[in-house]
């Protein structure tokens, strides 16, 4: 019978935050003590709360930049939170938390969402100093937290590679739901419905440079391809093919896609992709949808090549979009064929013992 653990998720960003909450859940469920520190924690993503505490340490942006009298601020706070849990084990999630055990010579597993000194740059253009500055800090902490981690966990087997070469234990845990996300999520009859395309996210500028869909909705007013639901857009309004939802609830989310035919991920080619793993295409799959993506997000492609269709600009874009309307009521059909597959292959709970195997370093 194995000792149940008190585990403290430590996090920049706060709550809610899915793969914060999917993690705490690996340990809860096993029967550990689990207990969260951050910025924030107005609400979950989750259905249930996996948290028996949750504490508040204030990140800001000078501490993201070392400066000192934030970062000795945070120390104190964080010495205080260790001293109230007595964590066996800390799970830092993301590069700024994990700074804070290696400062205090405490033991801990590396959470990487982002790989923050690459993605820093993806967001810069080319003669942005402020980010070159925070490419190398950044880069210079990530090398203390790789060599310090007793385990690391990341999104995407490209970012493994790159932090093996600095970390002996690196394990990959992917984006996926866990079931008590998705065993609600219902397939409607969607046959003679017009034929609707999902994009979780953004569709008005300013674009993350990696993420940018610039053009999407007007592609959708000009070419005859259905209608096209967004969600999560606070500024976009409902105009006719485009509906907008604006930001929801992340259950709410899961019931809106359940309507769609396909899921899209319209960004642009950008180098950056090769490291990303997108949730949302394994949300789609889990909402039955087909997922249409750009060509470059070579990780998500690989992991469902059976329920994806590429494509490499807009205008592959509409031609894909043209020919899966004119067949609405066949790719209505395979919805539930997607759904099983995503619920046998890309559920987060396959991967509860990765994370028991990254805590047992």
């Amino acid at each position: 019978m194995s000792v149940a653990l008190r585990v403290l998720h430590l996090s920049h960003a706060g709550l809610p935050d899915e793969r914060v909450e999917r993690a705490a859940w690996s340990s809860r469920l096993k029967g550990d003590d689990v207990h969260f520190a951050g910025p924030k924690f107005p609400e979950l993503s989750l259905p249930q709360d996996p948290f028996l505490t949750k504490r508040e340490i204030r990140f800001d942006l000078c501490s993201n930049l070392g400066g000192p009298a934030s970062t000795r601020r945070l120390n104190r706070e964080f010495k205080r939170i260790t001293a109230e849990v007595k964590p066996d084990v800390i799970h830092a999630h993301d590069l700024f938390a994990a700074r804070l055990p290696v400062k205090s010579g405490e033991h801990f597993v590396y959470d990487d969402h982002e790989y923050w000194s690459r993605e820093v740059m993806a967001y810069a253009g080319p003669a942005d100093l402020t980010a070159m500055y925070k490419k190398l800090l950044w880069e210079h902490w990530e090398d203390e937290v790789l060599g310090k981690a007793s385990a690391v966990i990341t999104v995407s087997d490209a970012i493994a590679v790159e932090h093996r070469r600095k970390s002996s234990n690196v394990f990959v845990v992917p984006n996926f739901p866990r079931k008590m996300e998705i065993q609600d999520t219902q397939l409607p009859d969607l046959a003679g419905r017009e034929f609707t395309s999902a994009y979780v996210g953004v569709c008005t500028p300013p674009f993350v440079r990696f993420r940018n869909a610039d053009g999407l909705t007007d592609m959708f007013k000009r070419r005859t391809v259905g209608r096209l639901k967004v969600i999560g857009d606070p500024k976009l309004r409902t105009n006719p093919p485009i509906l907008s939802t604006g930001r929801v609830p992340h259950m709410t989310m899961m019931r809106e896609l359940s309507e769609s035919h396909v899921g899209l991920i319209p960004w642009r080619k950008h180098w950056f992709h090769r490291y990303c793993n997108v949730n949302k295409a394994y949300e789609y799959a889990h909402a039955g949808c087909l997922v249409v993506m750009t060509s470059s997000l070579e990780q998500v492609r690989r992991t469902i090549p059976s329920h994806c269709l590429t494509f490499e600009d807009f205008d592959g874009l509409a031609s894909v979009l043209s020919d899966l309307s004119s067949r609405s009521d066949e790719i209505a059909a395979r919805r539930g064929d997607i759904q099983a597959f995503a619920k046998e292959h890309l559920l987060w709970d396959r991967f509860d013992t990765v994370v028991h195997e990254a805590y047992k370093k």
